[in-house]
């Protein structure tokens, strides 16, 4: 690969770094070897040894998972990590941003607990941990990587966010939100007593919409057969009259709305018995109950924020894991 210039290997790192496939990053070396008038003699296996040997240059005398810790820790994250005592791989990784937890402590009233899926090759679950302002921007508080979705999981990464929050002086959140996740939910009752737990509107909604649609004519084609398809009109109006349920503000409001829900013959019997099934947590989903038992309350479309935090936290978690692809698979 005598042929290849500096620039050419910087260029090379530059494009990995920013998650361009192999075999777009030879195209690329290929195009500007063209553009210097010189023949390319580089295939797929060259580029992956150049970004192996800068891999081997960085890590120098360090395993992949000591250089994340090390550059972690130099950034203020003060990563906390969990290793299995046997085969000395890595099992759990909490860490929060400094400026994060610095937005936190100014708005520590509420927190939203959400895991997201298929982030990484080894199948870790990602427990995202998100604030919100005054102002409805999203603060990204914490992270950690799970092993699996158990309540030691969960237990140790409230720990973790417990003791993060404590040295950082700052009090514990009035209200948590979560999915309906019981070993998350037991976790939290278990780390903040004295915290508010209650179930987020939109997953909630998610779930319903998604197990009451089958119970509905099938979607339908507009005129001409032209457009999108178009939902039927009466699932709309079930799921709106659902949404319309959930924030009653009164429980005399809520009994004279759930009654019309259950009205026989309105729906099909199976879509309204599973969303009433829901109706066992109301203390924590229904916004007249939140507010006798002190959980903070949202308009409808506050509670989107939780539903969008996943894509909200895809730049953080894009950089950690260009970081180091393999690091979570690495030997202490």
């Amino acid at each position: 690969m005598e042929d290849v210039l500096a620039e050419d290997i910087k260029d090379i790192i530059t494009w990995y770094n920013n998650r361009i496939p192999v075999k777009s990053i030879l195209s690329n070396i290929h195009a500007k070897f063209c553009e210097r008038h010189e023949e390319c003699h580089l295939n797929a296996k060259d580029i992956s040894n150049i970004i192996s040997a800068n891999r081997n240059e960085l890590l120098g005398e360090l395993t992949p998972l000591q250089w994340l810790l090390k550059h972690l820790k130099e950034a203020g994250f003060n990563p906390k990590v969990d290793v299995n005592p046997q085969t000395k791989r890595l099992r759990r990784l909490f860490f929060a941003h400094p400026e994060a937890l610095k937005l936190y402590r100014r708005n520590p009233d509420l927190l939203f607990i959400d895991s997201t899926y298929k982030t990484n090759r080894w199948s870790m679950p990602l427990l995202n941990i998100g604030g919100a302002t005054n102002s409805n921007m999203t603060i990204q508080v914490a992270v950690c990587f799970l092993s699996e979705e158990s309540e030691p999981d969960y237990d140790w990464a409230m720990e973790q966010l417990l003791n993060c929050i404590t040295d950082q002086k700052v009090r514990q959140p009035r209200t948590i939100i979560t999915d309906r996740e019981l070993a998350l939910i037991n976790a939290i009752v278990k780390r903040f007593p004295f915290s508010k737990h209650i179930l987020c509107q939109w997953h909630v909604s998610q779930n319903v919409c998604l197990k009451a649609k089958p119970h509905f004519p099938a979607l339908k084609k507009p005129e001409k057969g032209k457009g999108p398809f178009v939902p039927n009109e009466k699932f709309l109006e079930f799921m709106d009259e659902w949404r319309q349920l959930l924030q009653s503000l009164t429980e005399s409001e809520y009994e004279r709305r759930l009654h019309a829900f259950e009205t026989i013959g309105k729906y099909l019997y199976e879509a309204v018995r599973y969303a009433v099934g829901w109706l066992v947590w109301k203390e924590k989903l229904v916004r007249c109950f939140k507010n006798v038992y002190g959980g903070l309350v949202f308009d409808s479309s506050e509670w989107r924020i939780l539903g969008e935090l996943p894509s909200r936290f895809k730049l953080l978690l894009a950089v950690v894991l260009a970081v180091f692809s393999s690091v979570l698979s690495a030997r202490v």
